[in-house]
């Protein structure tokens, strides 16, 4: 079931046109914006648990008014790329109209949706090298290539398969969706590992500033050189197991029998080890 939040009959002045006099001299817009966001502020009550529409209006007047767009096709553009950055925001429809453009009619206006494909995904964040300054920064770079739906709390647990001591690793999960194919994904997460300062070297358990691990993506199944999706260590290891039960125990895995998170069996290879929620 989709949620929406509408924001309606937005009316803004800007200088906006191909012909000379457009450019001198400021025109009305009206704007229109439909998210397709969660709401969990319906059942908390909370601004911090939905979308803040008046700041969002805030940031978009601040974009459209000093703006000189040739296109209201770009402005479009622009205002979907600003509400795809809110947390919880999965789509956005905007419509961006100019009234009087052309003789004879009441409006010319553009229409568009964004991402036009939506793919749900989950991530294993891990850090074991400065995680209260590595994991944040990671996050921001999520966030500014995907639109992440849910965060899970975060966990303390011992580095495994190491044969030298090394610090605790801090764990969670996220759920986002994007419109990028699966390899454009890979590719994001690499890329945001090694701005985090990630060195890959010959030794995989090798302690590391940021590790992504992608776990779920949309209904894929397989196995490759890049790795296993869904990945093996969400039915494995607790510090992945855990942070995704947080966030979506409801959700149906792809490759087990229609098998819901929660209801699949489990074969932790430590069934000692203890995670500890921070």
């Amino acid at each position: 079931m989709k949620n929406r939040i509408m924001l309606e009959g937005l009316a803004l002045e800007c200088i906006i046109g191909v012909f000379d006099w457009e450019r001198l001299t400021k025109q009305r817009v009206d704007i229109d914006i439909t998210l397709d966001a969660d709401m969990q502020g319906g059942s908390t009550d909370d601004i911090r648990d939905t979308v803040d529409y008046k700041s969002l209006s805030k940031e978009i007047r601040c974009l459209v008014e000093p703006s000189q767009f040739m296109l209201i096709e770009k402005m479009a553009e622009e205002i979907a790329s600003i509400c795809l950055k809110k947390n919880g925001v999965r789509e956005v429809t905007v419509r961006v109209s100019k009234p009087g453009a052309v003789r004879g009619a009441r409006n010319v206006s553009v229409e568009l949706t964004r991402p036009e494909r939506n793919v749900a995904f989950y991530i294993g964040v891990g850090s074991n090298i400065d995680p209260r300054v590595n994991i944040p920064k990671g996050l921001e770079l999520i966030r500014s290539r995907f639109c992440v739906t849910a965060v899970s709390p975060m966990y303390r647990s011992p580095a495994w398969g190491v044969k030298e001591p090394q610090p605790d690793y801090v764990n969670l999960a996220i759920s986002a969706v994007t419109d990028k194919d699966l390899f454009a994904t890979r590719a994001e997460l690499r890329f945001i590992e090694e701005s985090v300062g990630r060195k890959r070297t010959a030794n995989k358990y090798s302690p590391r500033t940021l590790d992504l691990d992608l776990l779920l993506y949309g209904n894929a199944v397989l196995k490759d050189e890049w790795g296993e999706i869904p990945h093996p260590h969400l039915f494995n290891k607790r510090f992945v197991h855990k942070p995704m039960m947080d966030i979506a125990p409801n959700l149906t895995i792809p490759g087990r029998g229609g098998a819901r998170l929660q209801e699949i069996a489990l074969a932790f290879d430590d069934p000692e080890d203890v995670i500890r929620e921070i």
